[in-house]
Formats: structure tokens, sequence, C-alpha cells
């Protein structure tokens, strides 16, 4: 078992967290092997050596964009007969921690979520998106949701903080989400676009935001009325569009209760194939990863890599 930590999660406390729990995870499995990671390069060249050596075993030590770097990673590594063999758990040690999303007071140690439990791993959805850089098609991968519009901004904003943001998010985490998505909200602009899948046909909206889910919590207390799904090869879509600022702010009030109201400007649906495109370049995010496109295909590997259940 590899344990790759990330310091720089949790606004800089996921070192000090992890020698809280390290002793303990100790204690159960002396044998593992720990790496603290400096920079993308880095890791992949960790793993790269670690693959090599037959390791099967990988825990992303960090926040939701550890887990995203380490997935996917893992995938550019491996071919499909590799990758069947692999397994992937995680500790939360960054801000919000939506992998590990219903939190179970089972699986804490020291008030940190855990998912380690390698025996009951089981194979999940991956959600893919292929996306216009700008000079060539990429594709990224994700285990948990991705966004586009106000939510993907106020992650843009959370992972490029102001002082003040930078501050909060060392003390006091719940305040630091609302704050990001108050300034965000006060200054976002709607999203010319164009929304396509073969359950609604081609839409032209002005994107308000676009969450494209598999585990419906994020940024905090925020979360759909969706029902986690890891291995239907299918994810939800919850679509609002033409939101002025006040309706913005319901929207934000809404999901930290766990509604999304549909109406005339809102919708939600479940599908296997998304594509979104827009007239300018727009932000999008996927498990706290920030990327630019102008048109982004989603997609689903079903059951393409076991992970440790949360």
């Amino acid at each position: 078992m590899l344990v790759l930590i990330n310091p720089n999660a949790g606004g800089g406390q996921a070192l000090r967290k992890w020698r809280s729990v390290e002793p303990i995870l100790r204690s159960v499995n002396p044998s593992f092997n720990e790496y603290i990671l400096d920079g993308s390069v880095e890791a992949e060249s960790t793993i790269a050596q670690a693959l090599e050596d037959g390791e099967t075993e990988f825990v992303a030590g960090g926040g939701d964009g550890t887990v995203n770097r380490i997935l996917n990673t893992l995938l550019a590594l491996t071919d499909k007969s590799q990758i069947q063999n692999i397994s992937l758990g995680a500790i939360g040690l960054g801000s919000s921690n939506d992998f590990h999303k219903p939190i179970r007071q089972t699986r804490l140690i020291e008030g940190i979520p855990v998912s380690m439990d390698f025996a009951a791993a089981a194979s999940r959805d991956i959600g893919c998106i292929t996306y216009d850089d700008g000079q060539s098609y990429k594709t990224k991968y994700f285990l948990v949701n991705a966004s586009a519009g106000v939510t993907a901004e106020a992650n843009k904003f959370f992972n490029s903080p102001d002082k003040i943001l930078r501050r909060l998010k060392q003390f006091h985490v719940s305040s630091a989400i609302l704050y990001a998505a108050t300034k965000t909200i006060l200054y976002y602009n709607n999203i010319h676009a164009w929304v396509l899948s073969p359950e609604t046909g081609l839409k032209a909206v002005d994107l308000s935001n676009l969450g494209v889910v598999k585990n419906p919590h994020f940024s905090g207390s925020l979360h759909y009325p969706t029902p986690a799904d890891y291995s239907s090869g299918r994810f939800s879509v919850h679509l609002a569009h033409g939101f002025r600022r006040l309706a913005l702010f319901s929207l934000l009030s809404n999901l930290a209760r766990g509604r999304f109201d549909e109406g005339e400007k809102s919708c939600s649906w479940s599908t296997n194939a998304l594509d979104v495109f827009a007239d300018r370049p727009f932000a999008f995010e996927c498990d706290g990863e920030i990327l630019t496109t102008t048109r982004a295909h989603f997609s689903v590997l079903p059951k393409h890599l076991k992970v440790c259940p949360c």
C-alpha cells in the first residue's frame, strides 16, 4: 500500500492532520509506505515507479483535488487490463472532502474520514470529460462530480484565494466556502451556452449553474437531492439557467438544505452523455480541479476502477 500525502491540502493543514492519524493507521497496518508529494510531476513519477514495482493499493491523502490527481495519474499510466487490478482509497485531509460524504462516524479517526478498507473495494464508474483547451482536445476523469457556472467559478476563487479567503481557509472552512460563494455570486455573469444530451436534445441557455453528479455532495454542506450513484453507468445533471443574483442566492440556500427546485429555469435528468459548449471560454470543475474551455463532453466509464467504501 502506498499512501501519498499532499501537504498543501486543507489550507496547508494536511500534514498536521496526517501526523495525528498516522500512528493509529500504522498500528493496524505497519507495512504501508508513505510519500509526501511535492508537485504533480513528482506524483506521476512516484506512482509510475510504484506500479512498476507491482503496487496495486494507492491512498490519496489530501482533499478532493488530491484524489482527482491520483485518479487521473493512475488512469494515464495504465491500460484497461492493468487498472482492473488497482484499488484507490483516501484520507480526508482537505477542506471539503466531498469524496467521503456522507461522512460516517465509523470511518472517522481523530475526526478525519478514512477510506482504506481495500478488502471491501468495489468497482465504480468514472466520470470522463473531453474538452478543448484551445490547442487540442484533452481528457480528465472524476469520481465525485463536475460543474460549470457559478459553482465552478466559486471553486476557482477558492483555489486562488484573496487574503481574506486564504485566512478563512486556515481557520474556518465553512465560513471560507460561504465567503467564496457570496463574492462569486456578486460578480457572476451568466454564460451564453448550449447544452446537449440524448434526453433533452439541444438547449440554448444563459448558464447559471450546471452540476454533473455521481456523488451529490460538494463545497461543504451543499448537496443535490439525488442519491450517490456509483455503478449505474449514468450521472445526474442539474441545470439552472437565466438566474439573476437574488435567484442565485436562493439556489445557494436551497443547496445547503439539499434542495434543487425544478421550474421554468431549472431542471434535472439522468444521462450517460452530455455536451456543453459556449461562445466564450468558461471555467469548469471536476472534483475540485479547475479547467477552462469553450466545449466539453461528459461521459462515463462504467465500473472502471475499484474504490474503497466511504
